[in-house]
């Protein structure tokens, strides 16, 4: 039986702990630029899929038009917002650290992994019309 280095175990989980506690503007843009990219794509394709592969003459085109295109103009608006948070990171960040330094010690959030959460959800909101669409139209 293998036995675990208790300084390791010991070090990781501070490190751990320090990462969810405080700030890292660092490591949080580049999530942020990451989820941006990555929501980005998932519009565009969503656009071509909706523009591509429902034909004139369906009928979820005759139909479901108002709630597709409704459904893409939506997911377009986190997507624009995690390109904004992207481009104006450092901005973001300083506000983020000022805010952080003026709370009370005892309302501290994890704001990295906050964060983090906030931005993965951001790029899983674009996708879920996309889900709606396919369940509606698919078939």
């Amino acid at each position: 039986m293998a036995q675990f280095d208790l300084e390791l175990v010991r070090k990781a989980a501070r490190l751990t702990a320090l990462s969810f506690t405080r700030f890292d503007p660092v490591f949080c843009g580049k999530v942020v630029r990451v989820t941006a990219a990555v929501s980005v794509i998932e519009f565009l394709l969503m656009a071509a899929v909706v523009m591509l592969w429902l034909p004139a003459d369906s009928s979820c085109q005759a139909e479901q038009s108002l709630l597709v295109y409704a459904m893409l103009a939506l997911s377009a608006v986190p997507a624009l917002w995690l390109c904004v948070i992207a481009v104006f990171w450092r901005h973001f960040a300083r506000w983020t650290c000022e805010w952080e330094s003026q709370r009370p010690r005892w309302i501290k959030p994890p704001s990295t992994a906050l964060l983090n959460a906030v931005f993965v959800i951001f790029a899983a909101a674009v996708l879920n019309p996309f889900v709606v669409i396919f369940q509606t139209c698919g078939s």
